[in-house]
């Protein structure tokens, strides 16, 4: 049996720790995923959370039609779409028409900055892209 289905109907039973293992694999990139759609390290963690448990209350009714990567993407999105839509960030566009002249780099920008850094930290068991290389 594929260990991935066990860790399945392991979670589906009520298992926590199996659906931990099973989620655990994609949390990073889901992590990855909500930063880039709202631009935040924090709302991508709320975006995040909340996809998470949407996929533990609704896992029963996971019918496998597609990957579990691919319906966990599905929630995330989602959610990162309801965070977005709670909070309205005021982007560049927004603060007026397109600069005409490029040598004029015109007055500082007031307010709220729309991306803010995101520190991808390695997780320890995960290899760097030389040791992906090397797998490869």
């Amino acid at each position: 049996m594929d260990p991935e289905t066990d860790l399945l109907d392991r979670a589906r039973a009520g298992d926590e720790a199996a659906f931990g293992q099973l989620v655990a694999a994609h949390r990073r990139e889901l992590l990855a995923h909500g930063y880039r759609m709202l631009g935040s390290p924090q709302d991508a963690e709320d975006a995040v959370q909340e996809s998470l448990l949407a996929a533990w209350r609704g896992l029963p009714g996971f019918a496998g039609r597609s990957s579990l990567r691919t319906w966990l993407y599905r929630i995330c999105t989602n959610a990162c779409l309801r965070v977005a839509e709670r909070r309205r960030r005021l982007l560049s566009p927004d603060h007026g028409p397109a600069c005409s002249d490029p040598t004029d780099l015109g007055a500082p920008v007031p307010g709220p900055v729309f991306l803010e850094p995101w520190s991808a930290e390695p997780v320890a068991d995960e290899p760097g892209p030389d040791g992906r290389y090397l797998q490869r």
